[in-house]
């Protein structure tokens, strides 16, 4: 069940208009102080002390009720500051998503054919073998003398599989095998079949 409104259908049709205003602001770089100059006209046009103070704003605030109304406030800008980074991303998702043709929002995955050793991995990669192939990244730490980078992180770990793959027995390729000709059947089956 979604969660109520926070605004009245009046307080929603302002803060729609304001979007234009919040996608230029946030292109020019000053999205930070048209928010703020958003939450003054909200407490303008919607005093947080009306919703806070139900009999009416008190002649002189104590303590504790100004400490609830900074409380208040504090909250309601947190609000409004979400609305808008939520309509931004819808905004922009939209964009997207209509600047797109629909054959490539429909594909879920890239076109490239899996890798015999993308295949053991997924089927055969357990704890012994993730041990072996950490073994092999402190290794090359402690001969490279410093942190590896992504890419030397990679290689290394795909160098370790390709060995465990390559020494594997004959049963182990059969069912590599096998897995890789059921992808490709589904592959194409997938790219013959029309959406709808």
């Amino acid at each position: 069940m979604a969660p109520a409104r926070w605004t009245t259908p009046q307080q929603w049709d302002w803060l729609m208009a304001k979007m234009p205003a919040c996608q230029e602001a946030s292109k020019k770089g000053r999205y930070a102080g048209w928010l703020l100059e958003v939450y003054h006209a909200w407490f303008v046009l919607w005093p947080e002390e009306d919703s806070l103070f139900k009999e009416g704003t008190p002649e002189k605030l104590s303590s504790e009720e100004k400490e609830a109304l900074g409380v208040a406030r504090s909250q309601r800008e947190a609000k409004i500051k979400v609305w808008f980074h939520n309509q931004k991303n819808k905004a922009r998702t939209a964009r997207t998503s209509a600047s797109l043709p629909a054959s490539l929002l429909a594909k879920s995955k890239g076109s490239r054919s899996a890798q015999p050793r993308e295949v053991y991995y997924r089927l055969f990669y357990d704890a012994d073998k993730k041990a072996a192939v950490q073994a092999a990244l402190v290794e090359a730490r402690t001969t490279f003398g410093r942190k590896l980078t992504r890419s030397e992180s990679m290689s290394i770990s795909r160098q370790v599989v390709d060995k465990m793959y390559n020494e594997s027995d004959e049963l182990v390729h059969a069912a590599v095998a096998q897995q890789l000709v059921k992808e490709k059947v589904l592959a194409a089956v997938s790219a013959t079949t029309p959406e709808g």
